[in-house]
């Protein structure tokens, strides 16, 4: 679920990654106390994922990771690469969830590594270069905002599984 696309994909599930190997779903109440726990180590497959993820009741949130993919789509791309497309482009592609809210712009993130989008923004570089900064590097320079705009607040998106 680490894959870009993927843990940005419902609406009010908070991730936090930790390295284990035996990976487990943890559910939470609104006071932080566990409610359940869920073995995931039979699930074999991100698909498998999702399917749990709309049986727990959860609400795709069906957007396009890259903005390109409007453009990709309509040149065919969403039947000759459909393992990559219906990840990355699943709004073009019309692969979204019955019922999932639909969002106009792609998750804010770092397109380039993070540790290098972080690095370069602390030499100044989301001002220095600009243009390609804030194209690879949104979320570290803190061009995100909540409404979509991409650009302002330097508000973050939180991660959504």
């Amino acid at each position: 679920m680490r894959e870009d696309g993927q843990a940005n994909r419902y609406r009010g599930l908070g991730i936090n990654y930790v390295e284990h190997h035996n990976p487990d779903l943890l559910m939470f109440d609104d006071s932080n106390n566990e409610l359940h726990r869920i073995d995931l180590t039979r699930l074999q497959t991100t698909d498998s994922m999702h399917k749990l993820m709309l049986l727990l009741g959860l609400q795709e949130v069906c957007r396009d990771a890259n903005g390109d993919c409007r453009e990709w789509a309509s040149q065919g791309e969403c039947k000759r690469n459909p393992d990559f497309m219906s990840n990355a482009c699943r709004k073009s592609c019309d692969v979204c969830s019955e019922n999932a809210t639909i969002d106009e712009k792609p998750p804010c993130r770092d397109l380039a590594a993070a540790h290098d989008c972080q690095y370069w923004s602390t030499m100044g570089q989301c001002e220095e270069n600009k243009a390609f900064m804030v194209g690879n590097c949104a979320r570290s320079c803190g061009v995100c905002s909540d409404s979509g705009s991409g650009m302002g607040d330097g508000s973050e998106d939180k991660d959504e599984l």
